[in-house]
């Protein structure tokens, strides 16, 4: 960095952003733990209303609507992925700062939480978020399984 006000003041900054990454990453931990919570308790229930009302078509849209929460939430960890590897630009960067070996620049620093989402939306990104998490797809499978085999017994019944 070049002069000590001014390493300071990128400092602080990259101390601010990080702390807020990682706010916003608890947030959309929050997030996708509610979201899991709305499909198991609405797969549940629309399975439970289907048996009850013997009504097959019921079971069938459930799975659709797991499917919509299964999207939702992987929108959310493509995002959180977005702010996790900002969050480790930042404390990249923080570590350099803190080095005080002159490694880190303020021209290597771009203050603000939207550089985290630089770029455009990729598809493939959506797609490359459950890679690893198998604990995500098992889950909306499960659910999805489970609401189509009770369709399928309600139809042929």
């Amino acid at each position: 960095m070049t002069s000590e006000p001014g390493r300071a003041r990128v400092e602080r900054l990259l101390e601010i952003e990080f702390d807020h990454l990682q706010r916003i990453n608890d947030k959309y931990d929050g997030s996708r733990f509610s979201i899991k919570n709305w499909a198991v308790t609405t797969g549940g229930a629309l399975v439970a209303l289907s048996i009850t009302a013997e009504s097959p078509g019921i079971a069938s849209i459930g799975v659709v609507v797991v499917g919509v929460f299964a999207y939702i939430e992987l929108l959310y960890i493509y995002l959180q992925d977005h702010v996790i590897a900002r969050c480790n630009r930042v404390e990249r960067l923080l570590d350099m700062a803190s080095r005080d070996d002159g490694s880190a620049r303020a021209e290597d620093y771009s203050f603000g939480i939207s550089q985290a989402f630089v770029g455009s939306f990729d598809v493939k990104g959506v797609v490359g978020a459950v890679k690893g998490r198998p604990h995500i797809y098992v889950l909306y499978l499960g659910l999805m399984t489970v609401l189509a085999v009770v369709a399928l017994m309600l139809a042929f019944h």
